[in-house]
C-alpha cells in the first residue's frame, strides 16, 4: 500500500513522535510505501538506515497573512482580545499551527496528484494532524482515512481529576471537531480496549475500530539480567504533577523504616523530562532519599532502551485514575527488555489484563503502604535470586513486535479503503 501519515511530531523526543517513527520503519519494512508529513521532525536513529520505502517531508509552520491582518489591526484591549480569540475558536488552532494544517493539506495534495496514496493515516496527538485529514476528506471523499487515537480527546473529555478547564464554548468546538473526526474517518486504531470504550460512546462505532499496541524498538536484543549487590529500579518518561512519584516516595520510606538496611543496596532511577507544570520548577530529589532516588536528563530512545536494559526491575507510574486505559509509548519497550515491572496502576485496566499471567507486580497507586508491602516483596525474590518468578512470558513480549502489530493496521487500512 501507499500510505501517507499525518504526525505533528515524528521521529523526536515527544512520545506520539517516537511511537510513530517506529510505526513508519515496521511499515515500510513490511514492504508499503510510506510517506510522513510532519511539523516537529527529529533525527533520532528509530528509522534505521535502510529508508528505500520510507520518505519524510517537514511541513513548516507559517502564520496565515489574514490573521496577522487581524492582529496587527484590531485594538489591544479586553474587546480586541475576545474579537481575535474568534479565529483560534473556529480553527480550534494556534496561528502557526492552523497555517501548518493548510500546509500539509496542500502538500499531502500535491503528492497524491503525482501517485494517489491508498489511504490517509494521520495521529493524534495533537489533533492538529485529524485536522489536516478532515479537511482533505470533507473535500475529497474518495480518499480512505484511517485516524489514530493513542488519549482520550477533547482535553475536557480526560478521566477525573485531570479534565481540561476550557470554557463552553471551547468545548462545543472541540467536542464538534471531535465528532467530525469519528463520522468521516473510515477506521479508527487505539493502542487499547480500554482508551476505545472510553472515547467511542456509541456500540455500533466499535465495528470500524481495531486494537494495536505501540511497538517496541523491536531492532534491539534484549540483554540476560545480571544479579549485582544493589537493585536498580528505572523509570523512563515525564514526570509532571499528574504523573509525580510523591506516593511511591512514601512507600520507600515505609519501607526503609522496617528495613533500614536495604539504603545500602535500593536504588530508585528516573529518566526524562521532569517538571511539575507550567510555570513550575523541576522536580528535586527529596533530602532524606538522596542516596536511593536520583533523577537524569532525557536521552534520544536508543540511549534510553541501553538503560532500561539493564534495570533489575521497570517501574510504571500511570495517571491517577479510576480505570487504566492508557497503553503507553514506554510499555512496549518495558515488555521488550523481558524485566519485571513494578506498576503504580489501578487494579483495573491494560495493565491488570496484562499481568494476568505473570509480568510484573501491580500495587495500589494511591496507597503508600500497598506500595511499602509490594517493595519487600520484590526485593524478597531479588534477594533469593527468584525474580523470575515474576518476569513475564514470552508473548507480552511478542504482541509488541512487527509480526504482531503490522497485521492490526494493514487490516485497519484494508477496512477503510473496502468501506470507502
Amino acid at each position: 500500500m501507499k500510505i501517507a501519515i499525518i504526525s505533528y511530531y515524528f521521529n523526536d523526543h515527544h512520545a506520539e513522535g517516537i511511537v510513530t517513527a517506529k510505526l513508519a520503519r515496521a511499515l515500510a519494512e513490511a514492504g508499503h510505501s510510506v510517506s510522513v508529513f510532519g511539523n516537529i521532525v527529529g533525527t533520532q536513529s528509530i528509522l534505521g538506515k535502510n529508508k528505500t520505502n520510507l520518505v519524510t517531508l517537514k511541513i513548516e509552520s507559517n502564520f496565515p497573512n489574514w490573521w496577522k491582518f487581524l492582529e496587527n489591526i484590531v485594538p489591544l484591549n479586553y474587546l480586541g482580545g475576545k474579537f481575535l480569540a474568534i479565529p483560534s475558536l473556529i480553527t480550534y488552532s494556534s496561528p502557526s499551527d492552523y497555517g501548518w494544517i493548510i500546509n500539509v493539506k496542500k502538500a499531502v495534495l500535491n503528492e497524491h496528484q503525482k501517485e494517489p496514496f491508498d489511504i490517509i493515516h494521520s495521529r493524534l496527538n495533537p489533533h492538529s494532524s485529524h485536522q489536516v485529514a478532515l479537511s482533505i476528506k470533507k473535500k475529497y471523499p474518495k480518499i480512505p482515512w484511517c485516524a489514530y487515537f493513542s488519549d482520550p480527546w477533547p482535553p475536557h473529555r480526560l478521566p477525573a481529576p485531570h479534565q481540561n478547564s476550557s470554557g463552553t464554548l471551547s468545548k462545543w468546538r472541540s467536542d464538534m471537531l471531535m465528532n467530525a473526526f469519528i463520522k468521516y474517518s473510515n477506521s479508527y486504531i487505539f493502542p487499547s480496549n480500554y482508551m476505545r470504550d472510553y472515547i467511542l460512546d456509541n456500540p455500533k462505532l466499535k465495528n470500524k475500530s481495531f486494537i494495536a499496541p505501540h511497538l517496541s524498538s523491536y531492532w534491539e536484543s534484549p540483554k540476560a539480567p545480571t544479579y549485582r549487590d544493589k537493585i536498580i529500579f528505572r523509570h523512563a518518561g515525564i514526570l509532571n504533577k499528574n504523573r509525580t512519584p510523591g506516593i511511591l516516595f512514601e512507600g520507600i520510606r515505609k519501607f526503609l523504616k522496617r528495613n533500614p538496611s536495604a539504603r545500602e543496596y535500593l536504588k530508585f532511577e528516573f529518566l526524562g523530562r521532569n517538571y511539575a507544570g507550567p510555570g513550575s520548577s523541576p522536580m528535586k530529589v527529596p533530602i532524606d532519599l538522596k542516596n536511593i532516588v536520583s533523577f537524569i536528563d532525557q536521552k534520544d530512545l536508543c540511549d534510553t532502551w541501553k538503560w532500561i536494559s539493564t534495570a533489575d526491575i521497570l517501574l510504571l507510574l500511570e495517571f491517577q485514575f479510576s480505570k487504566g486505559i492508557f497503553f503507553y509509548a514506554k510499555l512496549s519497550d518495558y515488555l521488550h527488555a523481558n524485566r519485571p515491572i513494578f506498576a503504580l496502576s489501578p487494579k483495573t485496566g491494560v495493565i491488570a489484563d496484562l499481568f494476568k499471567n505473570g509480568g510484573g507486580i501491580i500495587t495500589n497507586p494511591n496507597n503508600s503502604e500497598d506500595i511499602a508491602k509490594s517493595l519487600s516483596k520484590v526485593i524478597s525474590l531479588w534477594k533469593s535470586n527468584d525474580l523470575s518468578i515474576i518476569a513475564h512470558d514470552a508473548s507480552l513480549s511478542l504482541s509488541v513486535q512487527p509480526k504482531k502489530v503490522i497485521p492490526i493496521y494493514e487490516e485497519a487500512f484494508k477496512f477503510a479503503i473496502g468501506k470507502n
